[in-house]
């Protein structure tokens, strides 16, 4: 089953693009830290309205791997600010994952990206703080559903055993594929990534018409469709007036005529009398 909220996905990207083009000229790091948003939203999609019985799809984002760079090369703030977000925002979009398990899960992942630069400073590898933010990512949720829980605590356990496992394998093979292409971008100096805007956009597209069957042929002609009734409304709106006053003068034209002829009428009238 696929449940998804197209007018929210289609502004978040349009917001996102515009201000990753706004950025530019200003810091490259401000630019593709919103390019990071773009592909983390769109990433976080499949996630949220898709449904699955055991979260792997959910998990395959990079939300995580760009939180942790964000927090370790730019700001943990930042860091811990962008993994909520980009965690909490796309459901919006979506049906699938309830509000107080991505909640609850979002709200972990903020706090664990907070302590990203800590875990960095004492083990100095990236992979070593993927590794223990995936742990406790899984740990902390698991200790937190004992306090408030969305499942029964058996089944919670199982899956979390089953997830966390999944996590670690991903968040690894994301770390050794693409994290010292995503440090460099961070880092001071660095120069805008327009190879990876327009792999991004790429991505969207192929995505978006393979996953979601979104057609940018049908939404553009019906966004023509959407704007020639809104000019035509507006056009009629603006002639009804003039229609108006043209039946108005027509109605005094007539009764201009009617009053005349009543008027030769009784002259006539009046010249027989006389006679």
């Amino acid at each position: 089953m696929i449940s998804f909220n197209w007018p929210i996905i289609i502004v978040t990207t349009v917001v996102l693009y515009c201000l990753t083009i706004l950025f530019l000229p200003f810091s490259a790091v401000q630019a593709t830290i919103m390019l990071f948003s773009l592909i983390a939203f769109w990433s976080r999609l499949p996630g949220v309205c898709i449904y699955e019985p055991i979260s792997f799809i959910y998990l395959m984002d990079f939300v995580d791997i760009f939180s942790i760079i964000i927090s370790i090369y730019i700001n943990p703030v930042y860091g811990a600010v962008f993994s909520l977000v980009w965690n909490l925002y796309p459901r919006l979009a979506g049906a699938y994952k309830t509000w107080p398990a991505i909640a609850k899960d979002s709200a972990i992942q903020a706090f664990v990206t907070l302590l990203c630069p800590l875990f960095f400073a004492i083990w100095g590898s990236l992979a070593a703080v993927v590794i223990i933010y995936s742990v406790l990512r899984f740990v902390l949720y698991w200790i937190l559903n004992i306090f408030v829980p969305t499942r029964g605590f058996v089944e919670q356990t199982i899956r979390l055993i089953i997830s966390g496992v999944a996590l670690f394998f991903i968040n690894m093979l994301y770390t050794q594929l693409f994290g010292d292409f995503f440090v460099s971008l961070m880092q001071e100096g660095a120069s805008f990534s327009w190879a990876l805007f327009f792999i991004a956009t790429a991505v969207i597209i192929v995505f978006s018409v393979a996953v979601f069957g979104f057609s940018p042929k049908k939404a553009g002609k019906k966004a023509i469709k959407n704007v020639a009734r809104i000019v035509k409304h507006q056009i009629h709106r603006a002639e009804a007036p003039k229609l108006d006053q043209d039946k108005e003068d027509m109605r005094l034209i007539r009764d201009s005529f009617q009053s005349k002829d009543l008027l030769q009428g009784e002259d006539l009238y009046q010249g027989k009398r006389m006679q």
